[in-house]
């Protein structure tokens, strides 16, 4: 049975040009098949992802020509804002407004979450959380 990854999640798209390469290199010719879904790239391969992490890897520094990792940065933030609805009838018309509001300058938190993320570790962490690794 074959796994599937999202690849734009995981590397960048010089790197999937390499990928096919690199799997090929380490065996698995004519046992993956790499398609895209709506635009997005995924990868079907039957491996763990110990061994598909190590392809992408490799694929990453096969596209920069050096040894290295592509991380990943998520920054996620929060606020609140009341909509009465007054001002919007439906649930799509308060979301709209929102936007909107964030559109025209309106601040969310400035205290932002910051996580990293690597092919090779496939999650993402807070600054907190890397003292786990």
């Amino acid at each position: 049975m074959a796994n599937f990854y999202e690849l734009a999640d995981l590397i960048s798209q010089k790197a999937v040009q390499e990928l096919p390469k690199i799997l090929d290199d380490m065996g698995y010719a004519g046992k993956y098949e790499i398609k895209k879904i709506w635009g997005i790239d995924y990868l079907s391969i039957n491996s763990n992802y110990k061994v598909v992490s190590r392809a992408l890897k490799k694929a990453e520094e096969a596209a920069h020509g050096e040894a290295g990792r592509l991380i990943k940065i998520k920054q996620t933030t929060f606020a609140e804002l009341w909509v009465p609805e007054s001002e919007a009838k439906t649930l799509k018309e308060a979301y709209e407004t929102v936007l909107q509001a964030v559109e025209n300058g309106w601040k969310v938190d400035n205290d932002p979450v910051v996580e990293v993320k690597c092919a090779e570790d496939n999650e993402y962490r807070d600054e907190y959380s890397l003292e786990k690794l």
